[in-house]
């Protein structure tokens, strides 16, 4: 994982999507509180790090994120992660 919280250069905002490596699997962390659409700086981000050597020797290639798809719980399921 990331030493410290990326910052975007041009408005300073926090940048909590990132990947790292352990042993043959490539783990991506993906933030669904920021955008993912095809013109996004994480999509394209996301892209990028998919087509990386780490990524394409990888064996395992995980997503993780902070919010579940499905939930029982107050806040329910997030249609954003399911699609």
């Amino acid at each position: 994982m990331p030493d410290s919280v990326r910052t975007d250069p041009i408005t300073g905002n926090k940048i909590y999507y990132y990947s790292f490596d352990y042993g043959n699997t490539h783990f991506i962390s993906i933030d669904f509180n920021a955008t993912l659409t095809a013109d996004s700086d994480q999509y394209r981000w996301l892209v990028g790090d998919l087509d990386s050597e780490p990524a394409r020797s990888a064996k395992w290639i995980i997503v993780i994120c902070h919010s579940p798809a499905y939930s029982s719980g107050g806040h329910g399921n997030n249609a954003n992660i399911i699609n």
